[in-house]
């Protein structure tokens, strides 16, 4: 059987551990806490201004488009819309009814008027015949 005085020793290193876990668990809690405090903080909150909270005209290109199909009934400006929208040219003559080559050249000039396609080019030549233009093909 082990001396009094063993025992008591050994009571004495456990408990003292013990005592020395417990202080540190609390001391890590409260460094923790402190360190998630002092991370969190959040910048204050800007002031509200009237230019962007109460801005209310905002008007997306797809109202303007429709606005202008309610007012401007022509096959031209339902074309330069499907083209706008990105419609192939045979989907634009299947929905369209009339003639193919009329529809291809108000297709053409949407196109232009968009600016999706760049006007065709020409050289400026002066020569024996006079001044003229020449066509320039891509």
């Amino acid at each position: 059987m082990p001396a009094d005085k063993t025992i008591d020793t050994v009571l004495m290193i456990i408990s003292i551990g013990l005592l020395a876990m417990g202080l540190g668990s609390m001391a890590l809690g409260w460094i923790v806490k402190t360190y998630d405090r002092i991370m969190t903080r959040m910048p204050a909150p800007r002031a509200q201004t009237a230019q962007t909270d109460r801005q209310t005209d905002m008007v997306s290109e797809a109202d303007v488009w429709l606005d202008r199909l309610e007012l401007d009934r022509t096959k031209t400006a339902l074309i330069e819309l499907l083209v706008y929208s990105g419609w192939d040219v045979g989907q634009i003559r299947g929905v369209i009814k009339g003639d193919n080559g009329a529809i291809g050249s108000e297709i053409d000039a949407a196109k232009k008027r968009l600016g999706m396609i760049e006007p065709s080019r020409h050289i400026r030549v002066r020569d024996d015949h006079g001044e003229r233009m020449i066509p320039i093909d891509a």
